[in-house]
């Protein structure tokens, strides 16, 4: 068999298991019946054995319920609330942790009312109930029920304003027994995430000193966890919304620091530019002659031998040594 709920607002199927979950209207009935991960959006009647039959009221939720026919046992997980009670007034809810199954509501109904992270199996009876006795034993009077756990954020108060890198005081109050450390988390996005406040779980003293993150936000939010020694939660409370501006002083991330340059490496002087080979003066051109017509004798000198050198130069049949004038 399967069972519609309605889980945040869209429909979804709770399926039975190990021997089948059956429904009469809105009665779940034994067979060993098992459900799981439920949301219930109306009152549903479990039918045990007998003439017995218990109310599970709506908004409740639980991990699992699995339905014997003489018990019924409830498992819920950290964020779950579940509240039962007998389907007549006479119905008392004796169960596994000897709670007080006599609590009257205020229609005279004995109920009990199941936190987070618990597992509780309920054997009703309708035995009668006396003032205070107790869901688990003999109906013995002068029993009272240990006060249940509580865990709740007294400061930031809601639409308080804090700096960034301000050193802002998280407290918060606490009840019950078996609280081992409060664990601290703070959320910038109206309670979609966290992120711790402080790595580990702080002494249950109810103080500690936050510095304020820089991350500015209209919608910031603190929780406490009240835990056991074993980490379970036992209780969590949070604040109402508060504002973080970003007025504070945040120490600067001091610059990294520059890089030393790299010294420039020493020119090597030019080489000197080699001086230029004075060039050979040129030589005088010979006046082109057709003939050489004067006559020389021997220890001739002057204009006419000159000429004649000309002469022979030009015809190609004398050169000049260089350097000779």
């Amino acid at each position: 068999m399967e069972k519609n709920r309605k889980t945040w607002g869209s429909w979804a199927r709770v399926v039975s298991v190990a021997g089948g979950l059956a429904l009469v209207g809105a009665a779940i009935v034994p067979a060993a019946a098992y459900a799981h991960d439920l949301t219930y959006s109306y009152d549903t009647t479990v039918a045990l054995g007998g003439s017995i039959s218990l109310v599970i009221e709506s908004s409740s939720t639980a991990q699992t319920v699995t339905v014997n026919p003489s018990s019924v046992e409830i498992v819920t997980g950290t964020s779950d609330t579940l509240t039962i009670r007998g389907a007549a007034t006479n119905v008392r809810l004796k169960n596994s942790k000897s709670r007080n199954g006599c609590v009257k509501d205020g229609s005279g109904y004995n109920y009990l009312t199941i936190n987070s992270s618990d597992d509780v199996t309920i054997t009703p009876d309708t035995s009668t109930c006396t003032s205070n006795s107790p869901g688990g034993g003999g109906g013995g009077g002068g029993y009272v029920a240990p006060p249940a756990t509580s865990c709740s954020v007294t400061a930031p108060l809601a639409g308080a304003s804090v700096a960034a890198g301000g050193a802002q005081p998280i407290t918060w109050t606490s009840s019950g027994s078996g609280i081992a450390d409060v664990l601290l988390s703070y959320s910038i996005d109206s309670g979609k995430t966290y992120s711790l406040a402080y790595p580990t779980g702080r002494s249950n003293s109810g103080s500690f000193t936050w510095v304020v993150p820089n991350l500015p936000t209209t919608t910031a939010f603190v929780k406490a966890e009240c835990r056991d020694a074993s980490g379970t939660d036992l209780a969590t409370g949070t604040s109402g919304p508060f504002t973080i501006t970003s007025t504070g002083t945040i120490p600067a991330t001091p610059a990294t620091p520059a890089t030393p340059a790299t010294p420039a490496t020493s020119t090597t002087p030019a080489t000197p530019a080699t001086s230029a080979t004075p060039a050979t003066p040129a030589q005088p051109v010979a006046k082109a002659l057709h003939a050489y017509l004067k006559n020389l004798v021997v220890g001739s000198t002057g204009d006419d031998v000159t000429a004649l050198q000309q002469f022979l130069v030009a015809k190609h049949l004398l050169t000049i040594p260089k350097g000779i004038a």
